[in-house]
């Protein structure tokens, strides 16, 4: 049961690091081009 939890606690941790990821990437890109 607590290897489940830390398997579900690190999968979405790696989810929610990808997302943030891509939209910092979204936002600089974005902030180069208006420079």
């Amino acid at each position: 049961m607590l290897i489940c939890f830390f398997v579900v606690l690190l999968f979405v941790s790696l989810h929610f690091r990808h997302y943030t990821h891509q939209k910092i990437q979204c936002i600089l890109s974005r902030h180069c081009t208006l420079l």
